[in-house]
């Protein structure tokens, strides 16, 4: 495991949470989805949606970031 993501729901907000090793940078990924951080540890804070929309969300910045060359597994 090179990375890890932790979705946590406390009233209307969805936590994002992130670690990484050295070669996943979590805070680019935390950024796009309005949070931020540090290479290594990273998070951003999401109101008015459903879990399931942050982890969607989620799931397709990571895919685009791939695709873009952005990150690397």
């Amino acid at each position: 495991i090179k990375a890890s993501f932790v979705l946590t729901k406390f009233m209307d907000k969805i936590f994002i949470s992130s670690r990484s090793i050295d070669e996943i940078d979590v805070q680019s990924i935390m950024t796009r989805l309005g949070g931020g951080g540090h290479v290594n540890i990273a998070g951003a804070q999401i109101q008015n949606r459903t879990i399931e929309e942050v982890r969607a969300d989620l799931e397709e910045t990571i895919d685009k970031m791939l695709e873009e060359g952005e990150i690397k597994l």
